[in-house]
């Protein structure tokens, strides 16, 4: 499955004390690049070569991520969460696929995995909760935007033991859409809260308590 043909490239901001907020993009056939923009980053952009998957052109969603810009005293903040994007797409059987980068997000391969996570081309969102730890809000089928749960890995994405349903319908009732759901974690890490697309045509907030983390 075709990542890039040239390693993706990622600009750089002095900004290293902001969060970048998952956000995605469609990537035309003819685009000289994808871009996503933060909106608590003004200017500054993340560039890539165009993307491809399984002769598509699907949308990339890039996870919560902490900035490895350093400070001016040369003091480095934080890291990527866990070193990858997530990839979906209309036509891809059903599921995600995912990239890892080995240097801070600098290169990528050329090549992405497919997941066993299941996903019907709809958005999904990575948040990250401390070392190998990471959540995942989702819509856990292969086929129709509902439920929307919560997922969480304690081993970097390699597995996800804990799976819980927060959403099973839209208030619209069984079949409708529960859609775009982003948010962020609370500062001590116990409640995740978010906002989604209900059926679209109702955001809606929803703050899930977390497990308890190691």
């Amino acid at each position: 499955m075709s990542l890039s043909r040239r390693p993706i490239r990622e600009s750089r901001s002095s900004h290293s004390d902001r969060v970048v907020r998952s956000t995605a993009t469609r990537n035309a056939p003819d685009d000289a690049a994808t871009r996503w923009e933060s909106s608590q980053w003004g200017d500054n952009q993340y560039k890539t070569e165009p993307v491809e998957c399984a002769g598509r052109v699907p949308w990339i969603s890039l996870h919560d991520a902490v900035s490895r810009a350093s400070r001016k005293d040369g003091k480095a903040i934080g890291a990527w969460a866990n070193r990858g994007i997530v990839i979906r797409a209309d036509g891809l059987g059903g599921v995600l696929y995912y990239a890892e980068s080995k240097d801070g997000g600098k290169t990528w391969p050329e090549f992405a995995v497919k997941s066993d996570i299941p996903n019907p081309g709809s958005k999904a969102t990575l948040y990250p909760l401390g070392g190998d730890t990471v959540a995942l809000l989702h819509n856990p089928k292969p086929k129709g935007r509902h439920p929307l749960a919560l997922w969480i890995s304690f081993d970097g994405m390699k597995s996800w033991p804990y799976q819980r349903v927060l959403v099973e319908h839209s208030s619209d009732g069984p079949g409708r859409t529960l859609n775009y759901p982003d948010g962020f974690v609370s500062k001590d890490r116990q409640w995740l809260h978010f906002a989604y697309d209900d059926n679209r045509h109702r955001a809606v907030h929803y703050s899930a308590k977390l497990p308890l983390l190691p």
